[in-house]
């Protein structure tokens, strides 16, 4: 089986990181996967999105250092507030003025910031 398509997909681009998100379906409520792990993309999510996507619109991406987006060198381009501040930039970046957040281990931690 094929995974779903994004509806739109691109790129924001946060202190010179290009982040790769994709948004699918539509609607008033958003929900937003967080990346997980620093060391995965956003296709981890790719079971749990055509569900959601039929009810609500859903956005996904691609934490810096993984899949579509940048890989900027050193640490300090990997902190806990730079992963948090990109789930930002790029909720802003997609319109997405609110949103139900779903993450699990660094991704939730990164939500509470």
């Amino acid at each position: 089986m094929r995974p779903r398509q994004p509806d739109h997909q691109g790129y924001t681009v946060r202190d010179g990181v290009r982040l790769h998100r994709e948004v699918y379906g539509e609607g008033d409520r958003t929900v937003f996967f967080l990346p997980t792990w620093s060391i995965v993309d956003s296709r981890f999510w790719k079971c749990q999105v055509p569900y959601f996507a039929r009810h609500c619109r859903v956005l996904t991406m691609d934490g810096r250092g993984n899949g579509l987006s940048d890989r900027p060198e050193g640490a300090a381009a990997y902190t806990d507030e730079t992963f948090a501040a990109d789930c930002l930039a790029v909720m802003d970046d997609s319109d997405t003025r609110s949103a139900g957040i779903v993450s699990l281990s660094n991704g939730a931690r990164w939500a509470l910031l």
